[in-house]
Order: structure tokens, then C-alpha cells, then sequence
């Protein structure tokens, strides 16, 4: 199957990917709930370059429909768009270098160090009470606050919001799972640091 970004092979046969016209329906079909999602993760992902709010999903989806991508049909729609947008908001970026200083332009995500023994050590916030966290709207809206200068952080979070796990939360945020296991060590870390009493409703 082809990757989660929906360039195709020459070798792929086209029935493994969404239609124009099912894709549209697809994300007619989706729910409130999934579109603000979709919402959220486009201001998420839109740090750093020039699109406006609706114009990043804009494009990804009239990139989908009018073929430049393609949706493999085992990948979630939400988790498609979704790295789509990354993918066109991290080639704006590197249109902006080109124009402007290094120093000034944001990069998404960051680099992967090895697990530090304090690391790998520091476990105090079990990952299932942080996803006990997100699901409460007031405590999601704190915690994406919490990371405000950190997009992966953000978006691993909003995946919990959605219930994305294993793969689904791999395509979410682009990260490999190393990448992400480290990532979420980082964020217990923080939260942790930021509630020493963990999180009281």
C-alpha cells in the first residue's frame, strides 16, 4: 500500500486509493467532532508559514481530489489530511527560507536525541493518565497551551483526543515509533514538571 502522504507508484493499482468523488463523500461523511479535529490540527500545522486559517486544508484536499495525492483506502481520512497538511505546510516553510534569513523561519517538530538515562528513568505520569487528561476539554485546552511552541507535542495530544493509537497515531504525526516513544517520554516529562500533583477536574 502506498505511504500515508498518497504519492503513488507506477505499480500501485489505482483501486488501492480513494476516488476524487469518495474521498469527497468520505469527508462529507465525517463527523462535527472529526472536522474541528481537522480544525485544530491545521492551526497546529500552519506555524511558521503563509496560509490562512482554512486555506491549508484547502489545499490538501483539492490536492486529493484533483490527484497530486492519493488516499490509500486502509488509512483514516482525518489521519491523510492530516499528514498532507504537513506535507505542504513543511514545503511552504522551506519556500520561506529561501526568502528570509535561517534564524527566522520556524522548523516543525525537532530533532531525535537517544533517551538520556534521566529520560528513561523519569516515568512519574503514566501515558494513561495522560490520555485520562485529554479527555476533558478544559484540561486539552490546557495542555495544548502547555505546548504551545511544540506542534508534534500538540498533535500527539490531539490524537489521544481522538482515540488515535500504533499506526493511526504514526500517520497523525509523522513520526516513526522511536521518534514518537521518545516524544511522549518528553511530554510526561513536562507535564509532569507542570502538575507535580498530577491534574485535579
Amino acid at each position: 500500500m502506498g505511504a500515508v502522504s498518497g504519492k503513488t507508484e507506477a505499480t500501485d493499482p489505482p483501486g488501492n486509493y480513494l476516488s476524487a468523488e469518495e474521498l469527497i463523500a468520505a469527508y462529507d461523511a465525517l463527523s462535527v467532532a472529526d472536522k474541528f479535529q481537522l480544525d485544530r490540527i491545521e492551526g497546529v500545522r500552519r506555524g511558521g508559514t503563509s496560509f490562512k486559517r482554512g486555506e491549508l486544508l484547502h489545499k490538501a484536499m483539492c490536492g486529493a481530489i484533483f490527484g497530486e495525492r492519493r488516499c490509500p483506502r486502509d488509512t483514516p481520512v482525518v489521519a491523510f489530511l492530516a499528514q498532507t497538511m504537513r506535507s505542504l505546510a513543511s514545503h511552504e516553510r522551506e519556500r520561506l527560507a529561501r526568502s528570509r534569513p535561517l534564524h527566522e523561519v520556524p522548523r516543525e517538530g525537532e530533532a531525535t536525541p537517544a533517551p538520556t538515562a534521566v529520560t528513561k528513568a523519569v516515568d512519574a505520569i503514566a501515558i494513561a493518565e495522560l490520555e485520562r487528561m485529554t479527555r476533558s476539554a478544559d484540561t486539552v485546552d490546557s495542555l495544548l497551551a502547555l505546548f504551545a511552541d511544540d506542534e508534534t507535542a500538540q498533535l500527539i495530544l490531539l490524537g489521544w483526543v481522538d482515540n488515535c493509537r500504533g499506526k493511526a497515531l504514526r500517520d497523525l504525526t509523522g513520526l516513526d515509533q522511536s521518534a514518537l516513544d521518545y516524544k511522549i517520554r518528553c511530554i510526561k516529562i513536562k507535564v509532569r514538571k507542570h502538575y507535580p500533583n498530577g491534574w485535579t477536574p
